[in-house]
């Protein structure tokens, strides 16, 4: 189990995501609310002798949890943000309590040095008209602990089979970063979304099989291209995505659409390598000795139902 800690918890709905996955066991919450802590208390800790409630995270030093609980894996929480609302975008400058428990939070995760957090916030918490706190030092502080490399970069992450096979049917193992602009370059105009993917995915890392049924996912502009997208079979297995293409163009300004927009042509690519490449058992006993047409309608079939799949929740 990942050992894991709420901070700013509430009555627990975060928590409540994570523990539903049943791969988080929960050491320790922060929440100075009493009622809040019985019903975070009831709905998500298990062992209350082992578990710690915080009541106040300000000045609270983290290092001692450590000593008490152990290493801890993740730091989950949405500290307040109230002042980083777009409901409060007319103050051009808000001094508020609560939003300098955004410190507290980063501070948090310097002490505990986890594998890794999940910070719950507003999009204005970048915004340079939002500031929040009573002195520039103040602000200087909190953005080096937000600008701080905690962890270093990881060029490609890879699960093997037996981490991510009993969620297939359940959905798509997604991982997204999405900032706003918060002032006009070259490429971006302030309030921009900008969304970066990059998908390397790894189907099979066993020492006998080694990446056989991998593949890259590399993205190409090409705008006179007809295709949405293609792909490379054998040893540089790939699937390029065009997203250059004006079918990909015309939904800029929809990048949740988008985005699903990627994923269905690189799941159809997905399942062509199986053809290009003679694996012919993903279609069924018997697909080699299907007439022209039949196969055809077997492989839509196929591209259908795996996309379908990716779908469900």
């Amino acid at each position: 189990m990942i050992k894991t800690i709420d901070l700013f918890a509430g009555a627990g709905g975060l928590s409540c995501g994570f523990k539903m996955t049943g791969k988080f066991e929960f050491a320790a919450a922060a929440e100075i609310n009493k009622f809040a802590r019985e019903t975070y208390s009831r709905n998500i800790v298990d062992n209350p002798e082992e578990f710690e409630f915080i009541e106040n995270v300000v000045k609270y030093d983290f290092s001692k949890l450590k000593e008490r609980v152990g290493d801890i894996d993740v730091v989950i929480g949405g500290p307040p943000c109230q002042g980083f609302s777009n409901a409060n975008r007319q103050k051009n400058h808000l001094i508020s309590m609560n939003n300098s428990l955004v410190k507290d939070y980063f501070r948090a995760i310097k002490q505990i040095q986890p594998k890794a957090f999940v910070m719950e916030n507003v999009s204005m918490l970048r915004s340079d008209t939002h500031r929040f706190y009573e002195s520039a030092r103040d602000n200087k502080e909190i953005d080096s602990l937000i600008e701080d490399e905690i962890t270093p970069y990881i060029e490609e992450i890879v699960f093997d089979r037996d981490t991510f096979e009993p969620y297939l049917s359940e959905g798509v193992l997604e991982l997204r970063a999405r900032l706003i602009a918060n002032e006009d370059d070259p490429l971006f105009e302030k309030g921009d979304k900008i969304t970066s993917y990059h998908f390397k995915v790894f189907l099979n890392t066993d020492e006998k099989s080694g990446k056989s049924d991998s593949f890259d996912i590399q993205l190409a502009d090409a705008p006179d291209r007809y295709e949405r997208a293609w792909r490379e079979a054998g040893n540089g297995r790939s699937i390029t995505l065009n997203i250059g293409h004006a079918a990909y163009l015309n939904l800029s300004d929809y990048p949740d659409i988008q985005h699903d927009y990627l994923r269905e042509h690189m799941m159809k690519q997905y399942v062509l390598l199986y053809l290009d490449e003679g694996k012919y058992d993903v279609f069924g006993d018997g697909f080699a000795d299907l007439e022209p047409q039949e196969a055809a309608d077997t492989v839509i079939k196929k591209i259908e139902n795996v996309f379908y799949q990716s779908l469900k929740s």
